[in-house]
């Protein structure tokens, strides 16, 4: 009885943790353009450097970085790619 209580504690805490994590590292499509351009500054490049790493054109990058939601995901992947980050898709918390 005390086990099976404390496996249950455990398995609580374990999802706080989860949700934690994934609240704290996780972003959403809204915060591409502040993510591209810290990492510009970051790494002192210009979004055509981006562009060009990513292998599309800098008018592509700018309409991504205006509507990423309407964008091809090979475009948004490529771009995320530079930046080492990838895409994660997942359940939207009300």
């Amino acid at each position: 009885m005390i086990l099976t209580e404390l496996e249950q504690r455990v398995s609580q805490v374990k999802a706080v943790l989860v949700e934690q994590t994934i609240k704290q590292n996780y972003q959403s499509l809204d915060s591409l353009k502040p993510l591209v351009d810290s990492h510009s500054k970051e790494h002192k490049v210009l979004l055509s450097d981006i562009a060009i790493l990513a292998d599309i054109s800098a008018n592509t990058l700018t309409r991504l970085l205006k509507d990423p939601q309407s964008a091809k995901v090979s475009t948004l992947t490529a771009v995320l790619g530079v930046l080492g980050k990838s895409i994660y898709i997942g359940q939207v918390n009300g």
